[in-house]
């Protein structure tokens, strides 16, 4: 709730310290350690928390490493693999040497001087 309040405040500097915020948090269920553990793992989940310095503030702007990491987790591994070996196939042609990319069965490649 401080942080909260802290952040749209009418002053200059916005936001609270991780002391701070455990002062308004830590209980006996809550001890500081797991407040502060809390602040930075809400840190890259959360999009409109900010982190400059040693301020944690909220803002109407969306935190860019939670983007990010967004962006990553909607990639579906199958995609990597099929633009990789796209990449592949189009960097290494075969030149002098005859390529094979990612071939399942090393059998299948005849031996050849």
């Amino acid at each position: 709730m401080r942080l909260f309040l802290n952040s749209f405040s009418g002053g200059y500097e916005k936001g609270a310290t991780i002391g701070e915020i455990k002062r308004c948090a830590t209980t006996t269920e809550n001890p500081a350690s797991v407040v502060a553990e809390a602040a930075e793992k809400l840190k890259g989940k959360l999009f409109h928390l900010q982190n400059i310095g040693e301020k944690y503030y909220f803002s109407n702007q969306p935190n860019i490493n939670r983007i990010l990491l967004n962006k990553m987790e909607n990639v579906k591994e199958e995609e990597l693999i099929d633009m990789e070996q796209e990449l592949l196939r189009e960097s290494i042609k075969g030149g002098k040497l005859k390529v094979f990319i990612w071939e399942e069965n090393a059998g299948t490649i005849a031996d050849s001087e």
